[in-house]
């Protein structure tokens, strides 16, 4: 009886020891995500403000001046877009607290009323059962897709269906845009 408690004691240890290995792993590739985000994002927007200000500078007429000037303005509200996504994407506990489901109502939500598009959300099956590293996921992927609908496609309606079952998750994100040609580099 002994000896088997303490095979479970030590057993126990042993993957208390490799959770903590898995949570500092999970916690470095987070940052690493961040980090990564952080340089293509807000450092970019930064670059490019910069830049249009620097030659807004030294411009000697007052149109290019102006035109400068609007480009900085408007990579500013990009990269203000952009943190508070980036923000908002750190913030698990609205995933935890809301579910899958909720999440993806919240940012639909959200962009309808920031930037009036119409988005109709069709979710199906037990998304409560899908992990929660996978739900993370697909909320990111969501917010990509609607963002990218709203940055490229000129659209003025998307539609997120999910649709869960015991075997697959399927997450499709459609808009009436203007689409692109993937023929075209």
């Amino acid at each position: 009886t002994i000896a088997g408690q303490v095979a479970v004691a030590l057993e126990n240890a042993r993957l208390f020891v490799a959770e903590r290995e898995l949570r500092g792993l999970a916690i470095t590739e987070e940052r690493a995500r961040i980090a990564r985000e952080i340089h293509d994002t807000l450092a970019q927007h930064f670059m490019g403000i910069l830049m249009h200000l620097r030659a807004m500078q030294g411009s000697k007429d007052a149109e290019t001046s102006e035109m400068h000037r609007s480009q900085a303005e408007a990579l500013a509200q990009e990269g203000l877009e952009e943190a508070r996504r980036s923000v908002w994407n750190l913030r698990p506990e609205r995933l935890e607290r809301r579910g899958l489901e909720g999440a993806i109502l919240d940012e639909v939500e959200r962009l309808s009323k920031r930037a009036g598009l119409q988005v109709d959300v069709d979710v199906s099956g037990d998304v409560d059962a899908v992990p929660a590293a996978v739900a993370a996921g697909l909320l990111r992927i969501t917010q990509e897709s609607l963002h990218n609908t709203l940055r490229h496609a000129k659209a003025r309606q998307a539609r997120v269906r999910l649709h869960v079952t015991a075997d697959a998750v399927e997450l499709e994100v459609r808009d009436d845009g203007v689409g692109f040609d993937p023929r075209v580099p």
